[in-house]
């Protein structure tokens, strides 16, 4: 009986646009939220698979739980079967990881099988059901909030950086001890919490006003005046008129005191803009490359379509494998184009004008005349 097969040649490129989609729909949803399906692997994986299966369970029978959860892992990144994931969310509830485990639980549990699936994996859903029930009674809570509140402060726990939204208001966080810090400018502030299984902790970090450093702009003033030469000895003749003592008054002209904006020299803002430029036309060309590829793939699913050897199993890899390079070609684009947006940004906003030039005047005036002394 022949299988009957899609035919991507009639309409290779209503398929592309539909693939396109896919992968775009896929990319917004969240990993938690939509079922997995196992993927199309070849025997050699499979046994590759079960392979790192054995060796990750006689490491978790020597409770070597961190070696076990990294053999666990690959094999379950290779097949993506609720046993391999069942037995890598029950190493990460040894290493205390439980949101990693209450979020593996989840995936098996949402695995999609068909009705030739084997028995022990439709087993594994139930008990990753069970199990996971207990574990998300361990978790703990913690709750960070800062004193008064900073919106602009960076917070984090053990180093990673916690989302706005996360502040002042409990979360989840496995237990055992925390690292929390919060700085603002040169302010910062740390401090370390414990929190027990199922217990809920509060933090309050209290940042320090941060000194900004003002610099004052002296106005220019005006020359100093020059007093007259001293006078002759009086004589007995009758007095003449007095003459003006010769004077210089300096009149400076229109020209502006020097602002820290006509400062000279690269700002930071110019060199933060290159490299974000420069970064950004990197992923801009990195997407261009995917896109070759994926088209690339299309071309090799048309071909595999009217080849009577190509099988059911190699054109849904085919297809799968367009799907990921699609969406990686757009989350290239993407960020490429951001960064390239942020870059130019900075370039316009470091551009600084240059000094203009300072001019003053001076008038001179003696019993002889007078004469204006110009100074650039």
């Amino acid at each position: 009986m022949k299988t009957a097969t899609p035919n991507f040649k009639t309409r290779p490129y209503a398929h592309a646009l539909v693939g396109l989609l896919c992968g775009i729909a896929s990319a917004l949803l969240p990993t938690t939220a939509r079922a997995e399906s196992p993927p199309v692997v070849d025997d050699q994986t499979r046994s590759a698979a079960r392979a790192l299966t054995e060796q990750g369970l006689k490491l978790y029978d020597a409770k070597n739980y961190a070696a076990a959860v990294d053999k666990l892992a690959r094999a379950d990144a290779l097949v993506r079967l609720p046993t391999t994931g069942l037995n890598l969310a029950r190493a990460y509830v040894k290493l205390q990881k439980l949101i990693e485990a209450s979020e593996k639980y989840l995936v098996v549990t949402m695995t999609t099988l068909d009705s030739t699936a084997a028995p022990a994996q439709k087993r594994a859903q139930e008990v990753a059901a069970t199990e996971r029930v207990e574990v998300q009674r361990r978790i703990g809570s913690l709750d960070i909030s800062l004193d008064p509140a900073a919106p602009d402060a960076v917070v984090m726990l053990d180093g990673i950086i916690v989302p706005s939204a996360l502040v002042g208001v409990p979360r989840p966080v496995n237990p055992g001890s925390h690292q929390v810090e919060a700085r603002l400018k040169d302010a910062r502030a740390a401090k370390e919490v414990v929190v027990g299984e199922g217990g809920a902790a509060r933090v309050v970090l209290t940042l320090a006003a941060a000194s900004v450093a003002t610099s004052q702009v002296a106005a220019p003033t005006p020359a100093a005046v020059q007093t007259a030469p001293q006078a002759a000895p009086p004589s007995t003749d009758p007095p003449a008129a007095t003459a003006p003592a010769p004077s210089m008054i300096a009149q400076p002209q229109a020209s502006q005191p020097a602002s820290p904006d006509h400062a000279t020299g690269t700002s930071g803002l110019t060199i933060g803009g290159a490299i974000l430029t420069g970064l950004g036309g990197a992923g801009l060309a990195a997407g261009g490359v995917l896109a070759l590829v994926t088209q690339s793939t299309v071309n090799d699913l048309v071909a595999c379509s009217d080849d009577p050897a190509c099988t059911r199993a190699d054109q849904i890899a085919l297809h799968d494998r367009a799907l990921r390079q699609q969406q990686g070609t757009l989350i290239a684009l993407g960020v490429g184009a951001a960064v390239a947006t942020g870059g130019v940004v900075l370039l316009v906003m470091g551009r600084k004008p240059k000094e203009p030039s300072r001019t003053e005047a001076a008038l001179l005036a003696s019993p002889g005349g007078a004469a204006l002394r110009i100074r650039w």
